[in-house]
C-alpha cells in the first residue's frame, strides 16, 4: 500500500512539473505512470549510491550537489524512451530547484525564520510605523465638504 502510495505522489509531482516547467513533456498518461514508476526506482536504488560516492562534491558544494544529482537522474529517466522527455539541462534544474525552494520556503515559514516571506502559518502581523486597521461596516465615512 505505501508504495502504491508514493506512486501516486511521484505521478502527480512528475505531472505536475510538466505542467509548470517548460521543457518537461510526456506523451500520455501511460507513459506517465511509466515514467514515475522508473523514476521511483531510480530515487530508490541509484540516488543513495549516488549520494554515496559524490558526498564529498556535496559537502563542498554545501548542498547544492544535491540538486545536480537530481536533476541528472531525472535526464536519466526523460533518456530512456519511455514517453517522457526533457528538453536540456535548464529544465532539469529548474524542475529540481523550484521543488527544493519550496519546499525551503514551506520550512523556514512553519519553523519561523526571521527574514522568511511568510512568519508562521498564516499570523497577520500590523506594520510597526501604522496602527493596525478596523473594519467597520455599521458607520460609513463622512464626506469632505
Amino acid at each position: 500500500m505505501q508504495f502504491l502510495q508514493r506512486w501516486l505522489v511521484t505521478t502527480v509531482a512528475v505531472l505536475v512539473a510538466a505542467h509548470v516547467v517548460a521543457g518537461i513533456h510526456y506523451t500520455g498518461f501511460p507513459a506517465l505512470l511509466v515514467a514515475s514508476l522508473v523514476l521511483g526506482l531510480v530515487n530508490a536504488f541509484v540516488r543513495p549510491v549516488l549520494l554515496l560516492v559524490s558526498i564529498s562534491f556535496v559537502v563542498a558544494t554545501l548542498g547544492l550537489g544535491v540538486l545536480v544529482i537530481n536533476a541528472l537522474l531525472l535526464w536519466g529517466v526523460g533518456s530512456l524512451g519511455t514517453g517522457f522527455r526533457v528538453d536540456g539541462f535548464g529544465p532539469h534544474f529548474g524542475a529540481v530547484w523550484s521543488s527544493a525552494s519550496s519546499r525551503s520556503s514551506r520550512i523556514s515559514s512553519w519553523v519561523g525564520v526571521p527574514g522568511s516571506p511568510c512568519k508562521g502559518a498564516g499570523a497577520a502581523t500590523a506594520i510597526p510605523d501604522r496602527p493596525a486597521a478596523t473594519s467597520s461596516t455599521s458607520d460609513p465615512p463622512e464626506p469632505a465638504r
